[in-house]
């Protein structure tokens, strides 16, 4: 007897198989790998990584950006991830995906030791050898200057003061000081914005000036130079008001020409100013030095022309007088409300009206007045006004008028008047008088007018009238008296009114 063969299914499937593929004449090839269960799966290898750049030893400026990459494979699987550090500690960033790599923004100054980390699908991982970079800070920037006083070129006058100035800048630090220098002689320092020195008694000569500037890094940075002259003693112009002529006289509304001759001895003229009441009517910056003052009103005015020369030096001419008289005619004016006599109650609105032309030429203006005040003003016809704060009493009122030429006129007065309102006091009973009832009481009012007269007198209980009586014709004071009979009983708010002409 054979011995007894066990064949798994799985061999019976595979010959199976392979007995129909040679009968339809197919060859093949029958491979079969069977793990039983004794045989364990083979050990995950882990990934393998390298940085690639940067490259060890590599050295940067401090605040730039540095790309980190990295080559990392696995012969088992996959690479999930690289992860960079710092130090073996501080994570700078991930990659999941080939090419490998991180950009570290901002890196910092120092030596600094980069790895990768690959990590496997299953996380497996393996850390790269160790790269070193050096980071250095970046280089000091020298400050920046410029010298902007005094201009090249500029003239001045022995013993000279000369005004020095510079603006100075440090884009990556402060500066600390500006020093200036007449060649290799230090002569101003500022340590403080505005930037500025004066050098003073300076004798005559030529000089070359510069700027140096000083950061707090002790970097330092020279101006452009700039050369100077300083020549004798500057002497004064020489000048003469040739026009307006002394003692000429001018018609209002004048316009005056203006002239001046002026010379210089050693430099040149760089303006002339005609000036009246120490005010620059005109100037001229060319010879022949001439200008024009218009419109001038009546007066009498003193002159002068001032000549500056290239250097600074003044020097005025003698003073010249002249007269502006006035020509122009006067403008006309009638006040032509209120009418004369007019008499207002207290509180009234007074209105205002004049007529008002000019016959050589235009009005400008009309004041109104009360009492020699000013209370109202109009600037075109018809010339009217309100006058709302009267007081009470008699008022003067005028109107006076302003024409083109300056002239003015001031209207006939018109006199007004504003009553002022009677006045009334109750003299009996006193205020909180108490009575027996039926009352049987005497009640007294005594009433003045200082403008007028009388014309009625009211008693009130209460805002409503008890009594009236009429003054007698003329009366500027009269006493009413009235005796109220069978009062009732009760409390009494009495009043009296009086009413005046």
């Amino acid at each position: 007897m054979k011995p007894h063969v066990t064949i798994p299914f799985g061999r019976l499937l595979i010959r199976a198989a392979l007995r129909l593929l040679r009968h339809i004449g197919v060859a093949a090839i029958a491979i079969m790998v069977s793990l039983s269960p004794g045989h364990a799966a083979p050990p995950n290898k882990a990934p393998t990584v390298s940085i690639t750049a940067p490259l060890n030893g590599t050295s940067i400026v401090a605040g730039s950006n540095l790309t980190i990459a990295a080559s990392a494979a696995d012969a088992d699987g996959t690479v999930t991830k690289v992860d960079f550090y710092r130090g073996g500690t501080t994570l700078l960033g991930t990659s999941t995906a080939s090419p490998y790599s991180i950009v570290w923004n901002a890196v910092p100054a120092g030596s600094h030791t980069l790895t990768a980390v690959a990590t496997d699908d299953k996380a497996a991982t393996k850390t790269s050898a160790a790269v070193t970079i050096t980071v250095t800070s970046p280089p000091n920037a020298p400050p920046s200057v410029t010298l902007t006083s005094p201009g090249n070129g500029a003239v001045f006058s022995a013993p000279a003061s000369v005004g020095l100035a510079a603006t100075a800048g440090d884009s990556d630090g402060t500066v600390t000081k500006v020093e200036f220098f007449q060649g290799a002689t230090l002569i101003g320092t500022a340590s403080t914005t505005p930037y500025t020195s004066t050098w003073s008694n300076v004798g005559v000569g030529s000089y070359v000036i510069t700027a140096k500037a000083t950061d707090n890094l002790g970097a330092t940075k020279t101006s452009a130079a700039v050369s100077i002259a300083v020549g004798p003693a500057n002497k004064k112009p020489l000048v003469v008001l040739t026009q307006p002529a002394p003692c000429t006289i001018y018609d209002a509304p004048a316009s005056i020409g203006l002239s001046a001759d002026a010379v210089d001895l050693d430099v040149s003229i760089a303006r002339v100013d005609f000036m009246e009441g120490g005010i620059v009517r005109a100037m001229a910056t060319t010879a022949p030095y001439s200008g024009t003052w218009a419109n001038l009103p009546p007066g009498t005015y003193t002159m002068i022309a001032r000549a500056t020369d290239n250097q600074g030096a003044v020097a005025d001419s003698a003073p010249v007088s002249f007269t502006v008289r006035n020509n122009n005619l006067p403008p006309l004016i009638n006040l032509s409300a209120p009418a004369n006599g007019s008499r207002y109650l207290p509180s009234a609105i007074v209105n205002l009206a004049a007529s008002a032309s000019d016959p050589d030429g235009s009005i400008i203006r009309v004041e109104f007045l009360a009492d020699g005040n000013l209370i109202a003003t109009a600037t075109s016809a018809p010339y009217t006004a309100i006058w709302s704060a009267a007081t009470p009493g008699t008022h003067v009122l005028t109107a006076r008028a302003f024409d083109n030429g300056g002239g003015m006129a001031m209207s006939a007065p018109v006199t007004i008047s504003v009553d002022a309102p009677p006045s009334v006091t109750i003299t009996a009973p006193t205020d909180g008088a108490v009575f027996s009832p039926p009352g049987n009481f005497t009640i007294s009012a005594r009433a003045t007018d200082s403008d007028g007269t009388l014309t009625r007198v009211e008693l009130l209980r209460d805002g409503v009238s008890l009594a009236a009586a009429t003054p007698p014709p003329g009366s500027a004071n009269f006493t009413f008296n009235y005796t109220w009979n069978t009062a009732a009983a009760g409390s009494y708010l009495l009043s009296a009114q009086a009413t005046d002409n």
